[in-house]
């Protein structure tokens, strides 16, 4: 039994010193790759500057402290240029982290990292509103392989800057990402998110405004593809969007978006990228007359790959220079930036040759009494030599839309309208015969113009383009007669 137990305590030993050992090699490793990665951020054109400040390595683990310093992307009344926020991490080595194997995972790991903002520098007004407790917290896992899984969480907070108060429930995402970042994955549930104006806070100089943003979520599962653009799909969902406010003359003003969804798909082929947007509204409400749902899909297609990837490669060169320009302009003045104007208009011409294709297919507005909707198709491509005189229309290759407006969607707007406006109560039979003359006078008026016809019970405008020859529902048109009349 003695030489059992010493054999016992012998493995022990060796078991302790080799895992000692291991875990001093790896502490080293780990330590290189974070400072690497931090080394490596710097050639990004990152709105921050992201430093290592201290490194505390011990056997088993190790300290370090970071700082993060705005540089063109202040968030008013949170961050200006030049602020600094403070970060910390602890890290415990592996392969076999403390932590783990306290929570039953048993698989081996580079390192454990718990990771939080530290209360000093610009964070510590964060602290303050998270009552004490870290605005900000992760604790991830990073394999032997590079790769990193782990959860952040957002706790509660409660800002009042110049007069607006927001306040936010708090939320997590949890993440997953590959070494080098061509996989990402993400899933992220926040909690609800109020902003009242200074008005609404008793400042009489604003508008007075309140509104709150209900259970948000997102998911995002992307991955780089030949091109080195992120393929693959995105998913964001707010439950309720509720804005009080008030209008122009300073009456009360109630809106309400339920079930807000937009939903985004990116592909490739061999030689192009596609996407897809999905957008819908589960019900709209103002001023509580029920205004329906909405919905959207837009496509876009040959978009040339190394065209893309040019642009960009392109837009990280300059995005420094859009960001100090759009903040350097007046936002009341209605300009667009001119740089950010000439970068998408290099861009567009760096795409024509592709003939790219842009698509709204469809747009819905739906009420129980119908469904009106948009579509429009279009491929555009390099525009021939042109004169003194350019076609407006030399970059497209072909047009195709159409407009429906349905009777039964007009009347139920007629009669919630009707309902709404304070009119003394009418009978069921009176709300439908007023609607039914309102319509039938918006019905004439829009038949007289020419571009609608009737088709059943719909209003109906369909156009299409090709090589310079215009057809307006069905019947060839002249299109400086179309473009006159659309103008005026």
């Amino acid at each position: 039994m003695k030489k059992a137990a010493k054999a016992v305590v012998g493995v022990l030993v060796v078991a302790g010193i080799a895992w000692a050992g291991t875990s001093w090699y790896v502490g080293k490793r780990v330590e290189q790759e974070l400072r690497d990665y931090v080394s490596s951020l710097q050639s990004q054109p990152l709105p921050w500057d992201l430093a290592v400040t201290g490194y505390d390595r011990g056997w088993f683990s190790s300290d370090v402290r970071m700082s993060l310093t705005v540089r063109d992307f202040p968030v008013p009344g949170v961050l200006a240029p030049g602020d600094v926020v403070p970060i910390h991490a602890h890290v415990q080595h592996g392969p076999f982290p403390l932590s783990r194997l306290t929570s039953g995972r048993f698989g081996p790991v580079l390192a454990a990292m718990h990771t939080q903002l530290e209360n000093s520098g610009a964070a510590a007004a964060w602290f303050s509103s998270a009552k004490g407790q870290p605005p900000l917290q992760d604790r991830s896992a990073l394999t032997f392989a590079g790769d990193i899984t782990g959860q952040a969480t957002f706790a509660p907070l409660a800002l009042e800057d110049d007069g607006t108060a927001v306040t936010f429930d708090g939320g997590t995402i949890d993440y997953q990402a590959s070494g080098d970042a061509a996989r990402v994955l993400a899933d992220a549930k926040l909690g609800n998110i109020r902003i009242k104006s200074a008005a609404a806070l008793g400042v009489a100089d604003d508008v007075p405004a309140d509104m709150m943003i209900e259970d948000t979520s997102f998911d995002v599962d992307y991955e780089k593809g030949k091109f080195d653009i992120y393929l693959g799909k995105a998913h964001v969902r707010l439950g309720r969007i509720t804005l009080e406010s008030v209008d122009e003359e300073g009456q009360p003003l109630s809106i309400v978006l339920q079930d807000y969804v937009l939903d985004t798909q990116v592909g490739e082929d061999e030689q192009n990228l596609n996407a897809r947007v999905d957008y819908s509204i589960g019900g709209m409400r103002l001023m509580g007359m029920d205004l329906g749902q909405m919905a959207a899909t837009m496509r876009v297609g040959s978009l040339n790959g190394e065209a893309m990837r040019g642009i960009v490669s392109r837009y990280r060169e300059i995005e420094p220079e859009l960001l100090a320009e759009a903040q350097a302009m007046d936002p009341q003045s209605g300009k667009f930036p001119p740089k950010l104007s000439a970068f998408l208009e290099e861009s567009l011409n760096a795409l024509l040759p592709g003939k790219p294709s842009f698509g709204l297919d469809p747009a819905r507005w739906t009420l129980p009494g119908g469904e009106s909707s948009v579509r429009l198709n279009v491929t555009l491509r390099e525009a021939p030599e042109a004169g003194d005189a350019p076609d407006p229309l030399q970059q497209v290759q072909s047009l195709d839309g159409s407009l429906v407006i349905s009777r039964g969607m007009v009347l139920d707007l007629i009669k919630t309208a009707s309902a709404s406006g304070g009119a003394p109560a009418a009978t069921l039979e009176q709300q439908q015969a007023e609607a039914e003359s309102t319509y039938a006078f918006l019905r004439q008026m829009a038949l007289s113009t020419g571009y609608l016809v009737q088709e059943g019970e719909n209003l109906v405008m369909r156009v299409s383009y090709t090589d310079g020859q215009l057809r307006l529902n069905g019947e060839q048109s002249g299109l400086e007669e179309l473009l006159s009349a659309l103008q005026r």
